[in-house]
Protein backbone atom coordinates (compact mmCIF):
# COMPACT_ATOMS: atom_id res chain seq x y z
CA UNK A 1 0.00 0.00 0.00
CA UNK A 2 2.56 2.47 -0.65
CA UNK A 3 4.45 4.53 -3.32
CA UNK A 4 7.45 5.90 -4.94
CA UNK A 5 7.42 9.83 -3.84
CA UNK A 6 9.28 11.08 -7.05
CA UNK A 7 8.82 14.63 -5.95
CA UNK A 8 12.43 15.52 -5.66
CA UNK A 9 13.23 15.89 -9.18
CA UNK A 10 16.47 16.82 -10.92
CA UNK A 11 15.53 19.98 -12.92
CA UNK A 12 17.74 20.65 -16.22
CA UNK A 13 18.01 23.82 -17.81
CA UNK A 14 18.47 23.72 -21.78
CA UNK A 15 20.76 26.50 -21.34
CA UNK A 16 23.12 24.76 -19.23
CA UNK A 17 26.56 25.31 -20.69
CA UNK A 18 27.70 28.86 -21.04
CA UNK A 19 30.93 30.86 -21.74
CA UNK A 20 32.29 31.74 -18.52
CA UNK A 21 33.90 35.16 -18.78
CA UNK A 22 35.93 35.34 -15.99
CA UNK A 23 37.18 32.57 -13.32
CA UNK A 24 37.67 32.12 -9.92
CA UNK A 25 40.96 32.54 -8.34
CA UNK A 26 42.03 28.89 -7.61
CA UNK A 27 41.78 27.48 -4.32
CA UNK A 28 44.81 25.65 -2.29
CA UNK A 29 44.01 22.38 -4.09
CA UNK A 30 47.09 21.13 -6.27
CA UNK A 31 46.90 22.07 -10.02
CA UNK A 32 45.37 19.65 -12.47
CA UNK A 33 48.05 16.83 -13.21
CA UNK A 34 46.41 16.60 -16.55
CA UNK A 35 46.79 19.54 -18.77
CA UNK A 36 43.80 21.42 -20.19
CA UNK A 37 43.09 20.18 -23.85
CA UNK A 38 44.09 23.17 -25.88
CA UNK A 39 41.59 25.68 -27.24
CA UNK A 40 38.93 23.70 -24.69
CA UNK A 41 36.12 26.82 -23.87
CA UNK A 42 35.76 27.22 -20.04
CA UNK A 43 32.03 26.59 -19.36
CA UNK A 44 30.20 26.55 -15.67
CA UNK A 45 27.27 24.35 -15.11
CA UNK A 46 25.28 25.86 -12.07
CA UNK A 47 23.71 23.72 -9.77
CA UNK A 48 21.52 24.41 -6.78
CA UNK A 49 21.32 21.83 -3.56
CA UNK A 50 19.33 22.62 -0.60
CA UNK A 51 21.67 22.20 2.35
CA UNK A 52 25.09 23.27 2.34
CA UNK A 53 27.29 19.91 3.18
CA UNK A 54 29.46 20.11 5.84
CA UNK A 55 32.10 17.96 4.00
CA UNK A 56 32.27 17.03 0.40
CA UNK A 57 34.16 13.96 1.45
CA UNK A 58 32.07 10.47 0.71
CA UNK A 59 31.51 9.31 4.16
CA UNK A 60 31.13 11.97 6.74
CA UNK A 61 33.11 12.35 10.01
CA UNK A 62 30.30 13.57 12.35
CA UNK A 63 26.86 11.64 12.53
CA UNK A 64 24.96 15.12 12.08
CA UNK A 65 26.56 15.69 9.43
CA UNK A 66 25.17 16.69 5.65
CA UNK A 67 27.12 14.71 3.00
CA UNK A 68 24.55 15.49 -0.33
CA UNK A 69 24.68 13.02 -2.82
CA UNK A 70 25.71 15.68 -5.61
CA UNK A 71 28.76 16.51 -3.62
CA UNK A 72 29.17 12.69 -3.49
CA UNK A 73 29.34 12.56 -7.05
CA UNK A 74 31.32 15.04 -8.11
CA UNK A 75 34.42 14.96 -5.87
CA UNK A 76 34.65 11.14 -5.25
CA UNK A 77 34.57 8.08 -6.39
CA UNK A 78 34.58 4.40 -4.89
CA UNK A 79 35.05 0.53 -5.63
CA UNK A 80 32.07 0.08 -7.82
CA UNK A 81 29.49 2.87 -9.57
CA UNK A 82 25.44 2.40 -9.82
CA UNK A 83 23.75 2.42 -13.25
CA UNK A 84 20.04 3.72 -13.13
CA UNK A 85 18.94 0.02 -13.67
CA UNK A 86 20.52 -1.37 -10.47
CA UNK A 87 23.55 -2.88 -12.04
CA UNK A 88 26.80 -2.14 -10.34
CA UNK A 89 29.86 -1.76 -12.85
CA UNK A 90 34.02 -1.31 -11.71
CA UNK A 91 34.63 2.11 -10.71
CA UNK A 92 38.54 2.00 -9.25
CA UNK A 93 38.76 -1.39 -9.09
CA UNK A 94 39.36 -3.95 -12.39
CA UNK A 95 36.29 -6.10 -11.40
CA UNK A 96 33.46 -6.63 -9.01
CA UNK A 97 34.02 -9.85 -6.68
CA UNK A 98 31.98 -12.76 -7.90
CA UNK A 99 30.44 -15.12 -5.48
CA UNK A 100 31.73 -18.14 -4.96
CA UNK A 101 35.13 -17.41 -6.61
CA UNK A 102 38.68 -16.80 -5.19
CA UNK A 103 37.57 -13.43 -5.58
CA UNK A 104 34.70 -13.58 -3.00
CA UNK A 105 35.00 -15.97 -0.23
CA UNK A 106 32.27 -17.85 2.37
CA UNK A 107 33.52 -19.53 5.21
CA UNK A 108 30.75 -21.77 6.28
CA UNK A 109 30.42 -19.95 9.96
CA UNK A 110 29.67 -16.62 7.75
CA UNK A 111 32.77 -14.92 7.79
CA UNK A 112 33.76 -13.23 3.88
CA UNK A 113 36.75 -12.02 2.02
CA UNK A 114 36.30 -10.12 -0.52
CA UNK A 115 39.48 -8.88 -2.64
CA UNK A 116 40.17 -6.12 -4.89
CA UNK A 117 42.37 -4.95 -7.55
CA UNK A 118 43.13 -1.07 -8.55
CA UNK A 119 43.28 0.06 -11.77
CA UNK A 120 46.38 1.10 -12.83
CA UNK A 121 46.95 4.64 -13.17
CA UNK A 122 44.68 6.10 -10.80
CA UNK A 123 45.72 9.39 -9.16
CA UNK A 124 44.34 11.35 -6.37
CA UNK A 125 43.50 15.13 -7.39
CA UNK A 126 46.74 16.44 -6.28
CA UNK A 127 48.87 13.75 -8.85
CA UNK A 128 49.16 11.33 -5.95
CA UNK A 129 48.81 7.82 -7.03
CA UNK A 130 46.02 5.80 -5.65
CA UNK A 131 47.42 2.74 -3.67
CA UNK A 132 45.99 -0.57 -1.80
CA UNK A 133 47.58 1.31 1.84
CA UNK A 134 44.60 4.04 0.94
CA UNK A 135 41.56 1.52 1.87
CA UNK A 136 43.91 0.28 4.50
CA UNK A 137 44.04 3.88 6.25
CA UNK A 138 40.33 4.29 5.70
CA UNK A 139 39.43 1.71 7.48
CA UNK A 140 41.35 2.46 10.54
CA UNK A 141 40.02 5.71 10.45
CA UNK A 142 36.50 5.14 10.07
CA UNK A 143 37.10 2.17 12.63
CA UNK A 144 37.85 4.77 14.90
CA UNK A 145 34.69 5.11 17.63
CA UNK A 146 35.47 8.35 18.81
CA UNK A 147 34.94 9.65 14.88
CA UNK A 148 31.50 8.45 15.13
CA UNK A 149 31.28 5.71 12.12
CA UNK A 150 32.35 2.34 13.29
CA UNK A 151 28.41 1.38 14.18
CA UNK A 152 27.47 2.58 10.57
CA UNK A 153 27.53 0.22 7.65
CA UNK A 154 29.35 -1.00 5.92
CA UNK A 155 31.81 -0.54 8.94
CA UNK A 156 29.74 -2.76 11.52
CA UNK A 157 29.99 -5.86 9.88
CA UNK A 158 33.66 -5.31 8.73
CA UNK A 159 36.44 -6.83 10.58
CA UNK A 160 39.92 -5.23 8.79
CA UNK A 161 41.24 -4.32 5.81
CA UNK A 162 44.45 -5.67 4.73
CA UNK A 163 46.39 -4.99 1.83
CA UNK A 164 48.28 -7.79 -0.39
CA UNK A 165 50.55 -5.42 -2.46
CA UNK A 166 50.44 -2.18 -3.98
CA UNK A 167 47.12 -2.88 -5.49
CA UNK A 168 45.59 -5.32 -4.14
CA UNK A 169 43.30 -5.63 -1.09
CA UNK A 170 41.36 -7.79 1.04
CA UNK A 171 38.08 -6.53 3.07
CA UNK A 172 37.26 -8.96 5.52
CA UNK A 173 33.94 -9.33 7.08
CA UNK A 174 32.26 -10.48 10.61
CA UNK A 175 29.22 -12.27 9.13
CA UNK A 176 27.07 -12.13 5.61
CA UNK A 177 26.62 -8.41 3.87
CA UNK A 178 24.65 -8.49 0.98
CA UNK A 179 26.86 -5.38 -0.61
CA UNK A 180 30.09 -7.03 0.51
CA UNK A 181 31.38 -6.95 -3.71
CA UNK A 182 31.18 -3.19 -3.24
CA UNK A 183 32.20 -2.55 -0.09
CA UNK A 184 28.36 -0.66 0.45
CA UNK A 185 29.04 1.59 -2.82
CA UNK A 186 26.71 4.33 -2.78
CA UNK A 187 24.35 4.69 -5.95
CA UNK A 188 26.39 8.25 -6.93
CA UNK A 189 29.55 5.92 -6.71
CA UNK A 190 31.40 7.79 -3.87
CA UNK A 191 30.52 5.13 -1.44
CA UNK A 192 29.73 3.90 1.71
CA UNK A 193 33.38 3.21 2.54
CA UNK A 194 36.04 4.43 0.18
CA UNK A 195 39.86 5.61 0.66
CA UNK A 196 41.34 8.66 2.11
CA UNK A 197 45.02 10.03 1.14
CA UNK A 198 46.86 8.69 3.58
CA UNK A 199 49.53 10.89 2.45
CA UNK A 200 47.59 14.10 3.89
CA UNK A 201 46.29 12.57 6.71
CA UNK A 202 48.13 9.88 8.02
CA UNK A 203 50.48 12.39 10.42
CA UNK A 204 47.13 14.05 11.91
CA UNK A 205 45.60 11.20 12.25
CA UNK A 206 48.73 9.29 14.17
CA UNK A 207 49.22 13.04 15.96
CA UNK A 208 45.29 12.96 17.21
CA UNK A 209 45.55 9.00 18.25
CA UNK A 210 48.78 9.35 20.79
CA UNK A 211 46.58 12.53 22.46
CA UNK A 212 43.39 10.74 22.01
CA UNK A 213 41.43 13.80 21.36
CA UNK A 214 39.81 13.89 17.61
CA UNK A 215 38.36 17.12 17.23
CA UNK A 216 41.25 18.16 15.69
CA UNK A 217 41.24 15.53 12.75
CA UNK A 218 38.12 16.03 12.25
CA UNK A 219 38.28 19.42 11.73
CA UNK A 220 41.44 19.31 9.47
CA UNK A 221 40.60 21.20 6.57
CA UNK A 222 41.03 18.47 4.01
CA UNK A 223 37.38 17.53 4.80
CA UNK A 224 36.26 21.12 3.17
CA UNK A 225 38.17 23.86 1.52
CA UNK A 226 41.53 21.23 1.01
CA UNK A 227 39.59 18.26 0.01
CA UNK A 228 41.21 16.02 -2.45
CA UNK A 229 39.62 13.00 -3.72
CA UNK A 230 38.86 10.82 -6.84
CA UNK A 231 35.97 11.87 -8.89
CA UNK A 232 35.19 13.61 -11.98
CA UNK A 233 35.44 17.19 -10.63
CA UNK A 234 39.02 18.51 -8.13
CA UNK A 235 37.81 21.15 -5.68
CA UNK A 236 38.36 25.12 -6.50
CA UNK A 237 36.94 27.01 -4.55
CA UNK A 238 34.55 26.64 -1.27
CA UNK A 239 32.52 30.31 -0.51
CA UNK A 240 30.86 29.14 3.19
CA UNK A 241 27.31 29.95 3.22
CA UNK A 242 27.40 30.37 -0.99
CA UNK A 243 28.90 28.02 -2.72
CA UNK A 244 31.20 25.38 -3.80
CA UNK A 245 33.17 25.75 -7.27
CA UNK A 246 35.16 23.11 -8.79
CA UNK A 247 37.16 21.69 -12.01
CA UNK A 248 36.89 19.25 -14.15
CA UNK A 249 39.75 16.55 -13.27
CA UNK A 250 41.69 15.44 -16.33
CA UNK A 251 43.11 12.14 -14.34
CA UNK A 252 39.94 10.83 -13.31
CA UNK A 253 40.02 7.27 -13.92
CA UNK A 254 36.66 7.04 -16.26
CA UNK A 255 38.26 10.18 -18.16
CA UNK A 256 37.92 14.05 -18.59
CA UNK A 257 34.22 15.57 -17.93
CA UNK A 258 32.71 17.30 -21.25
CA UNK A 259 31.48 20.33 -18.98
CA UNK A 260 34.47 22.36 -17.64
CA UNK A 261 33.23 24.01 -14.69
CA UNK A 262 31.04 23.46 -11.88
CA UNK A 263 29.63 25.56 -9.57
CA UNK A 264 27.30 24.61 -6.68
CA UNK A 265 24.81 27.06 -4.85
CA UNK A 266 22.62 26.92 -1.83
CA UNK A 267 19.67 27.50 -2.05
CA UNK A 268 17.21 26.44 0.75
CA UNK A 269 13.74 27.71 -0.61
CA UNK A 270 12.34 25.73 -3.39
CA UNK A 271 10.74 28.60 -4.59
CA UNK A 272 14.18 30.35 -4.84
CA UNK A 273 15.15 27.73 -6.53
CA UNK A 274 12.39 28.31 -8.99
CA UNK A 275 12.91 31.23 -9.71
CA UNK A 276 16.80 30.84 -10.57
CA UNK A 277 15.68 28.07 -12.78
CA UNK A 278 13.16 30.06 -14.64
CA UNK A 279 15.62 32.96 -15.09
CA UNK A 280 18.60 30.72 -16.67
CA UNK A 281 20.51 31.15 -13.45
CA UNK A 282 20.87 27.86 -12.00
CA UNK A 283 20.66 24.60 -14.82
CA UNK A 284 20.30 22.00 -12.72
CA UNK A 285 18.34 21.47 -10.00
CA UNK A 286 18.72 18.38 -7.61
CA UNK A 287 18.88 17.23 -3.93
CA UNK A 288 15.76 18.26 -2.42
CA UNK A 289 16.81 21.89 -3.64
CA UNK A 290 13.07 21.80 -5.84
CA UNK A 291 9.70 20.21 -5.20
CA UNK A 292 6.63 18.85 -6.51
CA UNK A 293 5.10 22.03 -6.84
CA UNK A 294 7.84 23.64 -8.78
CA UNK A 295 8.42 21.00 -11.14
CA UNK A 296 4.44 21.70 -12.32
CA UNK A 297 5.53 25.35 -12.60
CA UNK A 298 8.27 24.62 -15.04
CA UNK A 299 6.27 22.07 -17.31
CA UNK A 300 4.01 25.23 -17.83
CA UNK A 301 6.64 27.45 -18.48
CA UNK A 302 8.87 25.42 -20.29
CA UNK A 303 6.55 23.24 -22.65
CA UNK A 304 6.05 25.81 -25.61
CA UNK A 305 9.51 27.19 -25.48
CA UNK A 306 11.32 23.45 -25.01
CA UNK A 307 12.97 25.41 -21.94
CA UNK A 308 14.36 22.36 -20.73
CA UNK A 309 13.66 19.13 -19.10
CA UNK A 310 12.51 17.07 -16.12
CA UNK A 311 14.17 13.90 -15.06
CA UNK A 312 12.10 12.37 -11.95
CA UNK A 313 13.55 8.93 -9.95
CA UNK A 314 11.87 6.92 -7.21
CA UNK A 315 13.67 8.04 -4.09
CA UNK A 316 11.44 8.41 -1.52
CA UNK A 317 9.48 5.30 -0.25
CA UNK A 318 5.89 6.14 1.23
CA UNK A 319 3.39 2.99 2.75
CA UNK A 320 0.84 2.46 5.04
CA UNK A 321 1.51 -0.17 7.67
CA UNK A 322 -0.40 -2.13 10.29
CA UNK A 323 -0.18 -2.30 13.79
CA UNK A 324 0.28 -5.66 14.51
CA UNK A 325 0.88 -5.99 18.33
CA UNK A 326 -1.94 -7.64 19.84
CA UNK A 327 -1.31 -5.45 22.79
CA UNK A 328 -1.49 -1.78 20.53
CA UNK A 329 -3.94 -2.97 17.94
CA UNK A 330 -7.10 -1.25 17.53
CA UNK A 331 -9.66 -2.32 16.92
CA UNK A 332 -8.18 -6.09 16.43
CA UNK A 333 -10.33 -6.71 13.72
CA UNK A 334 -6.86 -5.55 11.72
CA UNK A 335 -4.74 -8.62 13.29
CA UNK A 336 -7.16 -10.75 10.97
CA UNK A 337 -5.94 -11.38 7.98
CA UNK A 338 -8.83 -10.80 5.65
CA UNK A 339 -9.30 -6.92 7.25
CA UNK A 340 -6.04 -6.24 6.39
CA UNK A 341 -6.61 -7.71 2.52
CA UNK A 342 -10.36 -5.89 2.67
CA UNK A 343 -8.56 -2.38 3.77
CA UNK A 344 -6.12 -2.88 0.69
CA UNK A 345 -8.67 -3.74 -1.57
CA UNK A 346 -10.57 -0.54 -0.50
CA UNK A 347 -7.79 1.84 -1.36
CA UNK A 348 -8.01 3.60 -4.36
CA UNK A 349 -4.09 4.35 -4.91
CA UNK A 350 -4.21 5.89 -8.02
CA UNK A 351 -7.01 8.06 -7.86
CA UNK A 352 -4.69 9.52 -4.68
CA UNK A 353 -1.55 9.61 -6.84
CA UNK A 354 -3.83 11.95 -9.15
CA UNK A 355 -4.97 14.38 -6.94
CA UNK A 356 -1.90 15.00 -4.89
CA UNK A 357 0.27 14.22 -7.47
CA UNK A 358 -1.29 14.73 -11.04
CA UNK A 359 -0.21 11.09 -11.78
CA UNK A 360 3.47 11.82 -11.64
CA UNK A 361 4.60 9.45 -9.23
CA UNK A 362 4.72 5.97 -9.14
CA UNK A 363 2.29 3.05 -7.48
CA UNK A 364 4.19 0.33 -6.51
CA UNK A 365 2.88 -2.97 -4.71
CA UNK A 366 6.92 -3.00 -3.55
CA UNK A 367 9.50 -1.12 -2.17
CA UNK A 368 11.56 -2.01 -4.96
CA UNK A 369 11.44 0.55 -8.21
CA UNK A 370 10.38 -0.58 -11.36
CA UNK A 371 13.59 0.92 -12.95
CA UNK A 372 16.08 -2.31 -11.44
CA UNK A 373 17.01 -4.73 -14.33
CA UNK A 374 15.26 -7.67 -12.18
CA UNK A 375 12.02 -5.93 -11.28
CA UNK A 376 9.70 -7.96 -13.81
CA UNK A 377 10.92 -11.03 -11.94
CA UNK A 378 9.75 -9.66 -9.14
CA UNK A 379 6.51 -8.63 -9.70
CA UNK A 380 5.70 -12.04 -10.84
CA UNK A 381 6.21 -13.09 -7.21
CA UNK A 382 4.15 -10.57 -4.99
CA UNK A 383 0.34 -10.03 -4.60
CA UNK A 384 -1.28 -7.46 -5.48
CA UNK A 385 -3.57 -5.96 -3.88
CA UNK A 386 -5.88 -3.52 -6.73
CA UNK A 387 -8.77 -1.38 -5.90
CA UNK A 388 -11.49 -3.57 -5.97
CA UNK A 389 -14.74 -2.23 -3.20
CA UNK A 390 -16.93 -6.04 -4.99
CA UNK A 391 -13.47 -7.70 -3.09
CA UNK A 392 -13.35 -5.58 -0.18
CA UNK A 393 -16.83 -6.10 0.93
CA UNK A 394 -16.21 -9.89 0.26
CA UNK A 395 -13.42 -10.56 2.51
CA UNK A 396 -14.90 -8.45 5.18
CA UNK A 397 -18.18 -10.68 5.37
Amino acid sequence: MGRFDRSASLIISLAALMACTSGPQPGPAARDPVQQPPGEARRTLVISVRVEPQTIAAKSLQQAGVTLETSRRLFNAGVALLDSKGGWHPYLVEAIPALDTASWQVEPDGRMVTTFRLRSNVIWHDGTPLSAEDFVFAYQVYATPDLGQSRSTPMSVMADVVATGDRTFEVRWLRPYAQADVVGAGSGGGGEFGPLPRHLLADSFRDASGSGAFDAFAGHPYWTRDYVGLGPYRLDRWEPGAFIEAVAFGGHILGRPKIERVKMVFISDANTTLSNTLAGEVHFASDDSIRFEQTRVLMREWGPRSGGMILSKPNLWRASYFQLRPEVASPRAILDLRVRRALAHAIDRIALNDAMFEGANIVGDTIVAPSVSYYAELERSITKYPYDLRRSEQLMR
